[in-house]
């Protein structure tokens, strides 16, 4: 199984670095001690990039290996959190830990990485049970 979502990429012409506030860690889910690492960078904009501070895009991933400890979970109906961890178990790689990497790099800027965490975290819900078809 594979999710991903395009993030904008930092303009390297005129990204600097950035020391990101608390409340900007506490949304990314990051601690201080995390972010001591970490290369963060804001772009202000220029002509490279049309003074939009983004150039391009990259992708970040989130892929999941099913092997028969999750089909059996799965088959058993196992609890959400039963089953993200033997995910994690199996080597998955969740698009929020994509994304860290790319925004501990320098590659898209920690508010990026925050906007694109929550739109895939809100989009993770099932839909509501009047939306599936079902023959009659």
């Amino acid at each position: 199984v594979v999710s991903q979502r395009l993030v904008a990429k930092l303009c390297e012409s005129c990204a600097e670095p950035q020391r990101p506030d608390g409340e900007l860690l506490a949304a990314a889910g990051i601690t201080e001690q995390e972010a001591r690492g970490a290369a963060f960078l804001q772009s202000r904009g220029c002509n490279s990039c049309n003074y939009r501070g983004v150039s391009g895009r990259v992708g970040v991933f989130e892929v999941l290996l099913i092997d028969d400890q999750l089909r059996r979970l799965m088959s058993r109906e196992a609890q959400d959190g039963e089953l993200q961890e033997a995910a994690v178990q199996n080597g998955m790689r969740s698009i929020r830990s994509s994304a860290w990497k790319l925004a501990s790099e320098g590659t898209i800027s920690l508010s990026e990485m925050v906007r694109v965490v929550r739109t895939a975290a809100s989009t993770s819900q099932p839909p509501p049970e009047h939306m599936y078809l079902t023959a009659a």
